[in-house]
C-alpha cells in the first residue's frame, strides 16, 4: 500500500543497483522482511552484501510509484550498508528494522519519526546522531549492537520502549581548535521514553552513558551493566531523572567512575543489589517512592565519599546489608527516611554520616564492621538499635542525636562508651547523656540512667569550660555526693566522721575530758567533792555522774558522736555531755577535742543534706532533655 507518492520523494532509487539492492526493492514491493543472513557481516568480507544508504534512504522517505512499498515495516537484516546513512527530519510512517547490519558510515537521524526503529546486532561504525527523533513504538539497540562511536540521542522522545541490553556503546572523541572534546559514549539528555530502559545482561558503555533530566515511563535497568568512566571520571550521569517505576542497578552492574542520581524522582524503588561502584554514587536531593536496597554492593572509591544521599526523600527502607562494603564515607545528611535504616553484616571503613538525617522507624547497626566516625548529629529516629561490636569500632558524633528507645539492652559501661567515644574534633556536649537517660528512664533502667548522667557531670567538670573556683566546688560535690548520683559516698564520708568522732570522744571519755552539760549537776555536793583537775582514775567525771545520778544519760561515745553528727533529732547526748580540756593541756589536745567537735558539726549538716537532697533528686543537675526519675 503506498503512502507517500514519489512526486513529493526527494530522494531517488539509483539506476545501477546491485544484486542485494534490486532483491531489497523486490522485498519491499511483496512486504517481505529483506534478510541476508542471521550474523553481522564481518568489516572486511568483500563477498558480504552491500546494500548503499540512500536506497535505504528512499524507501523510508516513502518509496515512488514504480518501487513502493507494501505494509508498514521496512526489514533489513545481514548486510553491510555503504554511504552516509542520512535521515535527518524524515518523519517516517514506517517500523525501521536494521538488524545484523553493519554501517561503514555515520547515521544521522536527528529529528526524524518512525514508528519503530531497531538496530539489533547490527554495528555503526561511526556512531549515531539522533537528537530529536521520533519514535512512536521501540527503539531496539540490543543483542550484540555495537556502536564504535557516541550514540546521540539528545532530546529524544521513544513512546515505547528503549532496549540495550547487551549492546555496546563507545565514546566519541575529537580534537578542535581549543581543546579535545568527548562526546559521553550513550547520551540521551532529556529523552522520553514512554515504557522502560534495559541497559542489562552485557551493555557497555566505554565513555559513560549520561540521561540527565530524562522521563522514563517504565523501570530504568542496568543490571549486568558496565559503566565505565569518561574523562571526567562519570560513568553514569542521570541528574534529575524521573522514572515512574523503579531503578535496577543490580547484580553485575559495575561501574568504574562516579554514579549520579541527584535530584532524582524514583517513583519505585531502587535496587542496587551486589552491584560494584568504582567511584561516588550521587543521590543527593533524589526521591524515591519505596526502597533503596545496597544489600551486598561494592564501593571502592577512593577519592572521596563513596554513597552520597544528602537531603534526599526515601519512602521506605534503606538497607546496606548482607556484605555490603564502602572504602570511603556513606552520607545520608538532612535525608529523610519514610521507614527504616538497616546497616547489617556491612563494613564502613570511613563511617557514615546521617547529621539532620530523619528516620521514621529504626536506624539499626547489626554486626557490622569497619571504622571511623558514625556521625548522628542532630538526627532524630524512632527505634535505635545496636549492638557491642558496633560501639567497639567507630567513634561517634552524637550531638543532638534524638530517640525514643533503645531495641537491645546494654549495662551502663557499655553505653557509657557509646557516648564517649567522639572523634577529637568534636567538642564535648551534655546532650547525649541526657538523651540516651531519658529513653532508659522511661524504659525503667534507672540504675544504668544514672550512671550515665554521673558520667556526664564528671566530664562536664573535666572539659567544659568554667573558672577555677567552679570547678573546684564541683569537684568537691563530686568527691563528698557523687554529684547527687552517689548515695554511697555520702554516707561513707558519714560513717568515717561518725567513728572517728566515736574514737576521739572515748578517747576524750576516758582520759577525764567528757563531762556532764546540766548545771544540776555539777553544783551538787557529792560531783563537787570529787571533781578533780587532772584524773587520777579512769572516766573520772562520767563515773561520778553515773554512780551518783543513776537518772542522768550515761555517755556512750557512738551515740554523743552521732548525736553531734546528726542535727535533724537528738539522741539526749549532745545537751547532757560535753567535751571539756583540762588545765595543761597543749595546742594539740584543744584541736582534737573543741576543733574536732565544731568539725562534725558542720560536717553533719553538710552530709546529712547532701543525703537528703540525693534521695529525693533535688540535688542532682537539671536536665536539658533527662525524663523524671
Amino acid at each position: 500500500m503506498k503512502t507517500q507518492s514519489a512526486l513529493i520523494n526527494p530522494v531517488k532509487l539509483p539506476e545501477d543497483l546491485n544484486e542485494a539492492e534490486r532483491h531489497f526493492v523486490k522485498c519491499m514491493a511483496t512486504g517481505m522482511p529483506c534478510m541476508f543472513g542471521t550474523t553481522r557481516p564481518k568489516p572486511d568480507d568483500k563477498n558480504a552484501p552491500v546494500i548503499r544508504a540512500e536506497v535505504i534512504g528512499f524507501f523510508v522517505w516513502g518509496g515512488g510509484e514504480e518501487s513502493p512499498i507494501l505494509g508498514n515495516r521496512i526489514d533489513l537484516q545481514g548486510v553491510r550498508v555503504r554511504g552516509v546513512l542520512d535521515l535527518e527530519y524524515r518523519l517516517s510512517p514506517y517500523m525501521l528494522v536494521m538488524a545484523y547490519c553493519h554501517l561503514n558510515n555515520e547515521v544521522k537521524m536527528a529529528h526524524a519519526g518512525f514508528r519503530y526503529l531497531s538496530f539489533a546486532g547490527s554495528r555503526l561504525a561511526n556512531g549515531l546522531a539522533g537528537t530529536g527523533v521520533q519514535i512512536t513504538s521501540d527503539l531496539v539497540m540490543d543483542d550484540g549492537f555495537s556502536s564504535d562511536r557516541a550514540v546521540v540521542l539528545l532530546d529524544a522522545n521513544i513512546g515505547g520502549g528503549m532496549f540495550c541490553n547487551g549492546g555496546t556503546f563507545t565514546k566519541t572523541t575529537f580534537n578542535t581548535k581549543t581543546k579535545e572534546v568527548e562526546i559521553s559514549a550513550l547520551a540521551a539528555d532529556r529523552i522520553k521514553v514512554g515504557a522502560n530502559v534495559v541497559l542489562t545482561d552485557g551493555f557497555s558503555a566505554k565513555g559513560g552513558a549520561r540521561f540527565l533530566g530524562a522521563e522514563i515511563g517504565g523501570y530504568f535497568a542496568c543490571n549486568g551493566g558496565k559503566f565505565f568512566k569518561n574523562e571526567e571520571g562519570v560513568s553514569l550521569a542521570a541528574d534529575e531523572i524521573k522514572i515512574e517505576s523503579h531503578l535496577m542497578m543490580g547484580k553485575g552492574f559495575c561501574a568504574d567512575g562516579t554514579v549520579l542520581f541527584p535530584g532524582a524522582d524514583i517513583r519505585g524503588e531502587a535496587f542496587c543489589d551486589e552491584g560494584e561502584f568504582g567511584g561516588a554514587v550521587r543521590f543527593d536531593g533524589a526521591n524515591i517512592g519505596r526502597d533503596l536496597l545496597f544489600r551486598g554492593s561494592q564501593f571502592k572509591n577512593d577519592e572521596g565519599e563513596s554513597l552520597i544521599f544528602d537531603t534526599a526523600k526515601v519512602g521506605g527502607n534503606v538497607s546496606m546489608n548482607d556484605g555490603f562494603s564502602a572504602a570511603e564515607a556513606v552520607s545520608f545528611i538532612s535525608a529523610d527516611i519514610g521507614r527504616a535504616l538497616f546497616c547489617n553484616s556491612g563494613t564502613f571503613n570511613s563511617g557514615l554520616v546521617a547529621q539532620g538525617a530523619k528516620i521514621k522507624d529504626a536506624l539499626i547497626f547489626n554486626k557490622v564492621k569497619g571504622s571511623g566516625t558514625v556521625n548522628l548529629s542532630f538526627a532524630s529516629v524512632d527505634v535505635f538499635i545496636d549492638d557491642e561490636e558496633f560501639r567497639n569500632n567507630f567513634n561517634f558524633d552524637l550531638t543532638g542525636f534524638a530517640y525514643s528507645r533503645f531495641y537491645k539492652p546494654a549495662d551502663a559501661e557499655s553505653r557509657i562508651k557509646w557516648l564517649t567515644r567522639r572523634p577529637a574534633d568534636v567538642p564535648f556536649s551534655p546532650q547525649p547523656f541526657e538523651q540516651a537517660a531519658k529513653v532508659l528512664f522511661a524504659a525503667g533502667q534507672d540504675i544504668v540512667a544514672r550512671e550515665i548522667l554521673f558520667a556526664k557531670e564528671t566530664l562536664l567538670t573535666k572539659h567544659e569550660s568554667m573558672s577555677g573556683m567552679l570547678r573546684f566546688c564541683r569537684q568537691l560535690w563530686d568527691v563528698f555526693a557523687g554529684y547527687g548520683y552517689r548515695l554511697r559516698k555520702t554516707l561513707a564520708w558519714a560513717a568515717m566522721f561518725v567513728v572517728w568522732g566515736m574514737v576521739i570522744f572515748k578517747y576524750a571519755d576516758h582520759s577525764c575530758r567528757i563531762f556532764p552539760h546540766q548545771p544540776l549537776v555539777t553544783v551538787q555536793g557529792k560531783y563537787a567533792k570529787e571533781q578533780v583537775e587532772h584524773c587520777a582514775v579512769e572516766r573520772l567525771p562520767t563515773r561520778v555522774v553515773e554512780e551518783n545520778f543513776p537518772e542522768y544519760p550515761e555517755f556512750n561515745a557512738l551515740a554523743y558522736s552521732l548525736d553531734v553528727f546528726i542535727p535533724f533529732f537528738a539522741l539526749h547526748q549532745e545537751s547532757h555531755w560535753y567535751p571539756q580540756v583540762q588545765k595543761g593541756d597543749g595546742f594539740m589536745m584543744f584541736y582534737l577535742l573543741r576543733l574536732w567537735f565544731w568539725l562534725e558539726v558542720a560536717a553533719g549538716w553538710l552530709l546529712t543534706s547532701l543525703a537528703v537532697l540525693s534521695i529525693t533528686g533535688l540535688l542532682r543537675p537539671r536536665q536539658s532533655s533527662g525524663g523524671k526519675e
